[in-house]
């Protein structure tokens, strides 16, 4: 069992409560003993993340970065994956309408939550691109907006 506590802005607590995870082991990067296993192993087991399939089994990487496309379907698992049809035709000229990403990503532009890009052929979503710290304060803002924490 797991405490997970809330706080306000002011760092009040606003909510506590405790969690039990179903595991011991979800990737095998990530060890009960890792410092990040409560939280790694709640967005496992929210749906949120599934991680990387290797043939030993699945690992998460924690110490890598997070790519766009990688962004785009943590925030729509995490907003509940929404019923959404996506467009037939892409918002961005980058991301195929077959991507494995490409529902979270229209649905992000759909919600006005991404952020993109204005390249010489369109909007460019850049999925492979690292997701900076800023835009990753504009997605979280613009999904708490949504959500109507802000």
């Amino acid at each position: 069992m797991y405490n997970v506590t809330a706080k306000d802005s002011a760092g009040n607590v606003s909510q506590s409560t405790a969690i039990t995870l179903s595991v011991d082991l979800v990737f095998l990067d990530v060890p009960a003993t890792h410092t990040l296993f409560t939280r790694i192993g709640w967005l496992f087991e929210q749906g949120i993340t599934s991680g990387y399939q290797t043939s030993a089994g699945a690992e998460y990487r924690p110490n890598n970065s997070v790519t766009r496309a990688e962004m785009a379907t943590f925030l729509y698992r995490i907003a509940g994956a929404p019923a959404f049809s996506p467009p037939a035709k892409s918002p961005f000229v980058d991301v195929a309408t077959n991507a494995g990403s490409y529902k979270a990503v229209a649905w992000l532009a759909d919600q006005k939550i991404s952020v993109d890009y204005q390249g010489k052929s369109g909007a460019e979503y850049r999925p492979n691109n690292s997701v900076t710290r800023g835009e990753m304060a504009t997605f979280l803002y613009r999904i708490a907006e949504k959500s109507g924490l802000v």
